[in-house]
């Protein structure tokens, strides 16, 4: 009688570690800003630095905590030609300094 071999399963292609994204990021060193998709105006804007854009999502920092599951309306930054995008906050941490870091998908 042979031997039977058990099937394994393929090697996961999932990405683990800190850098676990579907894509890779890339830093905009551009004055940018988010506001309410019903805000109409200009003065509730929040500007938002370290802006690091990636293709599904984005991450940066912001003066003031944001709600997680809120969405807001991402302005390209200046000079870019690219329209507003919908994102949605999947985190906000605390940073040092009194700063928000904030993880962010596009919706």
């Amino acid at each position: 009688m042979g031997h039977i071999q058990p099937k394994l399963a393929a090697p996961s292609k999932a990405k683990s570690g800190p850098d676990r994204r579907r894509s890779g990021r890339t830093a905009d060193a551009s004055a940018a800003f988010i506001h309410s998709p019903t805000s109409s105006c200009e003065a509730e804007r929040i500007a938002i630095a370290g802006l690091n854009v990636s293709k599904h999502g984005l991450a940066f920092s912001v003066d003031q905590p944001l709600a997680v599951g809120a969405y807001f309306m991402l302005d390209p930054p200046s000079g870019q030609t690219t329209r507003e995008r919908e994102i949605l906050i999947l985190h906000c941490q605390p940073l040092d300094g009194g700063r928000f870091g904030v993880g962010a998908e596009f919706a």
